[in-house]
């Protein structure tokens, strides 16, 4: 039972010590997806923001999003038709 507590434990701070360790600067930079908005925002991890750079793995990296963005514009569809009368429920993608 000792040994069940100290692995939970252990596996609490090292999981709580991952997104401090993936901050550093120097780091390359990721893609996130706002469903909220329909969105894909790049998380710079460099101090120097390279806002207008684009390079290949990164447009072959926004090519992942592109299933996930088109089921998110569906939904945002789907809740603007139920807001007009035209659907009665919508469901959340599950792609997302």
């Amino acid at each position: 039972m000792r040994a069940i507590a100290i692995a939970i434990a252990a596996l609490l701070v090292t999981s709580c010590q991952a997104p401090l360790r993936t901050a550093h600067a120097g780091e390359t930079d990721t893609w996130d997806l706002r469903t909220r908005f329909c969105t894909v925002v790049r998380l710079a991890r460099s101090e120097n923001l390279r806002d207008d750079e684009l390079d290949l793995q990164d447009l072959a990296d926004l090519q992942k999003f592109i299933p996930r963005l088109r089921a998110c514009e569906k939904f945002k569809q789907c809740v603007a038709n139920r807001d007009a009368g035209k659907v009665k429920h919508c469901y959340w993608p599950r792609i997302l």
